[in-house]
């Protein structure tokens, strides 16, 4: 199995918290190095992406990573971000499941 559960929630819990309460931040809002550093940015939400895939993640963890994704990609759309083709669509079906797992799980409530 994996070996230090420690690093995975300070990962997957600690980490994603603070990327995800930055960038929902009025100040993410006000900062205008964001455009110049998009690369930087691009590279974050792909290893947030990465680390979604880990195959060890417990729901908690699961939803923690994918509630990073969601902002981070909120903010690429509002900033006009340009994020690679195929990430942007890895991101976009990961929600399309995501809202259908929901929509499936309030029908057979």
């Amino acid at each position: 199995n994996h070996a230090d559960t420690m690093l995975e929630r300070y990962v997957t819990e600690t980490i994603m918290g603070i990327v995800t309460c930055f960038f929902s931040s009025p100040f993410s809002d006000q900062s205008t190095s964001l455009q110049t550093r998009q690369p930087v940015f691009v590279q974050l939400l792909q290893g947030v992406f990465r680390v979604y895939h880990c195959n060890w993640l417990n729901p908690v963890q699961k939803a923690s990573v994918e509630a990073c994704i969601k902002v981070l990609s909120d903010v690429a759309k509002s900033r006009a971000i340009a994020i690679p083709v195929d990430l942007d669509s890895q991101v976009n079906n990961l929600f399309v499941k995501s809202n259908n797992l929901v929509q499936k799980s309030i029908l057979n409530w």
